[in-house]
Parts: C-alpha cells; sequence; structure tokens
C-alpha cells in the first residue's frame, strides 16, 4: 500500500469513528496525558518533531522510556505553515480492533 493510499485510509478510519484521536499542544503535556489512564486503550502516538519546549524526539524517547511496547511515530510539518506554527502530539487510541 503506498504512503498515499495509507493516509487516505486513515483518514477515512479516523472520520467514521474507527480511531480516537487524543491532542497535547506541546510534549510536557503529552507525557502528563500519557501517564493518565486513557480509554480507549492506546494503539500508537504520533509526534510533531517541532514542539514547543521538549520536541518530538525527546517526547519519543521519554515515552519509550515509560511505555516501551506502545509504537511512536514522529512526523515533521513539509509545508511553510509549519515554520509559523508550532505542532502537537496526537495519542490515538482504536475503538474498534482488527
Amino acid at each position: 500500500m503506498s504512503p498515499t493510499c495509507f493516509a487516505s485510509a486513515f483518514a477515512d478510519e479516523a472520520r467514521q469513528g474507527t480511531y480516537v484521536m487524543h491532542f497535547a499542544a506541546s510534549g510536557a503535556e503529552a507525557l502528563d496525558r500519557l501517564a493518565e489512564e486513557i480509554e480507549p486503550t492506546l494503539i500508537a502516538v504520533l509526534s510533531d518533531i517541532n514542539m514547543p519546549g521538549m520536541d518530538g524526539l525527546e517526547l519519543l524517547a521519554a515515552n519509550q522510556a515509560t511505555v516501551p511496547n506502545l509504537p511512536v511515530m514522529p512526523a515533521k510539518q513539509s509545508n511553510s505553515r509549519s515554520q509559523k506554527q508550532p505542532g502537537s502530539a496526537r495519542i490515538s487510541s482504536a475503538n474498534a480492533a482488527y
């Protein structure tokens, strides 16, 4: 499956409610949220690399130290908008199991 097809399928499933997305404005906020009980159960962490304070790579390393079996995926915005706005961490949970 090509990256474009995967992204499209993921977006469709998110719109249908297959996934629940939790957002954090910074790495520190994401770590705080990850320390809480999040329902439904987390399946992955998607993180922008450029975030205020703790950057996405630091967040992912800290997350791996506390929750080593939770997959993490760093991302970087590639458009000009990314230069103006810091990113966020997206904490994803699944409503349905495959």
